[in-house]
């Protein structure tokens, strides 16, 4: 095995030692641990890896380790501070944690020129087949009104239906608990990862599902990179639970030390988890074993936890194309997050790929929010809110940025790797 940093082979022990702290308080453990036993980094192995004397804990085995038995003794009798260091560490994470609520809370206020409609934009991501149109079809269906007609199911596309995969990436929306949440569900299969790209720019956090038996699978990967590298807020929600070989505990590891080796800071390792049925429809954010009857458990921590968008209400228009849509009467359909500004039918906008590219201009005849897995028309849209507009008989391509003819201000165009 590779050698890792000092602070994420503590922070292993420490896990087993207290399961319910979080990563965060983990990792700032480490540095008191490294006092109590005056280690050094070159302490520390990797499991399997050779070493004529090794001092402190065995990160393979959770085990105390000397060269003489008085060396093991001395140890053993600071296990009592390291668990102290723990418990410490962890109420000083919970304080960081409210801190940075609050100052996420505030840069909303800030930017805001006015009110602005309670909503967040979330992203379903992970690799094929770990259950993402299921559990947001189930989503969906758990929060319509009783009275609304039958829910289809996202993959309405013939070719995914008859594949059962998603190839396009969908929006939609669902309100609960007075809370406008636009989903977009997004493919698993390497194919169609340029889907990802483009959809992750529209989102402020994104649901990363983890099958419960097969755990972290390559797009696995793939995805939780993109994530990061945004600078995405990410919630585990290890899926499929009631499997009957299901092993929630290993995968939840797993994926911990997939979020270390792609250089996740801190507060991105301390991420919160669920457990869920899609199919089954249930969750729960205690335990595998304590699935609730809904899945209310994980859209409670979802408003919990997502960060609301940054709204510029009082900034010139900005809103970049990510993703097009067609309909045999009003032909090409522009989707896309208002970053400032707003929309509003009839208004005149310009389009404008890049700080290169020739603006043209051209009216919003239709303008349309998300909801459930439909759209319905709306008068105005306001920055921060994920909507759909036709009108534009020019030839929009995703990229483009839609602007205010009198002051454009096109964003940088979405780069997709090949």
């Amino acid at each position: 095995a590779k050698p890792c940093s000092i602070q994420f082979q503590v922070a292993y022990i420490l896990r087993n030692m207290a399961p319910r702290a979080s990563s965060a308080a983990l990792l700032a453990g480490a540095a008191g641990c490294a006092a109590v036993f005056h280690c050094s980094t070159s302490s520390f192995v990797a499991p399997g890896a050779a070493a004529p004397r090794v001092e402190g804990f065995s990160a393979a085995e959770g085990q105390l380790r000397g060269s003489t038995a008085s060396e093991q003794s001395q140890q053993s009798a600071a296990v009592p501070a390291v668990a102290g260091l723990a418990l410490a560490a962890a109420a000083g994470a919970a304080a960081v944690r409210k801190s940075r609520k609050q100052t996420r809370a505030s840069a909303v206020v800030r930017h805001a020129a006015g009110p602005v409609k309670d909503h967040m934009n979330l992203g379903t991501v992970g690799h094929v087949d770990h259950g993402k149109t299921t559990l947001s079809n189930n989503l969906m269906k758990q929060t319509r009104g009783k009275e609304e007609a039958a829910l289809a199911s996202m993959d309405s596309n013939v070719l995914e239906a008859e594949r059962g995969i998603t190839i396009l990436a969908k929006n939609a929306a669902l309100e609960y608990k007075g809370v406008k949440i636009n989903l977009i569900d997004t493919p698993g299969h390497a194919d169609f990862g340029g889907e990802v790209e483009r959809i992750l720019n529209m989102a402020d956090a994104c649901v990363l599902l983890v099958d419960a038996q097969e755990g972290p699978m390559p797009q696995t990967k793939f995805v939780l990179k993109l994530a990061i590298k945004l600078n995405k807020k990410v919630l585990v929600c290890i899926n499929k639970v009631d499997k009957p070989n299901a092993r929630p505990s290993w995968v939840l590891d797993t994926t911990f030390d997939l979020f270390a080796s792609l250089g996740a800071c801190d507060e991105q390792c301390d991420f919160p988890v669920s457990y869920a049925s899609g199919f089954l429809g249930k969750a729960s954010v205690e335990g595998p074993d304590k699935l609730q009857d809904d899945l209310m458990p994980l859209l409670d921590q979802i408003l919990e936890q997502c960060p609301k968008p940054i709204a510029k209400a009082d900034m010139p228009l900005q809103m970049l194309v990510s993703n097009l849509d067609y309909d045999d009467h009003l032909g090409r359909v522009c989707i896309g997050r208002i970053v400032s500004g707003s929309l509003k039918v009839g208004q005149e906008i310009g389009i404008k790929y890049g700080e290169v590219g020739t603006m043209r201009t051209t009216k919003i005849s239709k303008l349309y929010e998300f909801n459930n897995n439909g759209r319905r028309e709306i008068n105005e849209v306001l920055a921060g809110d994920i909507c759909a507009f036709t009108g534009s008989d020019k030839d929009v391509v995703i990229g483009d940025t839609v602007v205010d003819p009198k002051d454009p201000r096109p964003l940088p165009p979405i780069e997709v790797q090949e």
